[in-house]
């Protein structure tokens, strides 16, 4: 390899290295308040659920 590769490719794990960390931020802020809604549901009074959602994640938007 010559020097020219080493530094394009050396550049372009950098460039897809901040890409994914930047999106894994992205997905993980998306996901925080998962525990808060588990929280919630654990604090309602007995035999107050009226419905049970069953499916993806996105099923309850």
């Amino acid at each position: 390899m010559t020097k020219n590769q080493i530094i394009r490719t050396v550049a372009f794990l950098l460039v897809v290295s901040v890409l994914l960390l930047t999106l894994c931020d992205l997905f993980e802020y998306e996901n925080s308040h998962i525990s808060e809604r588990i929280e919630t549901y654990q604090d309602l009074p007995r035999n107050t659920v009226d419905a049970v959602m069953v499916g993806t994640s996105g099923i309850d938007r």
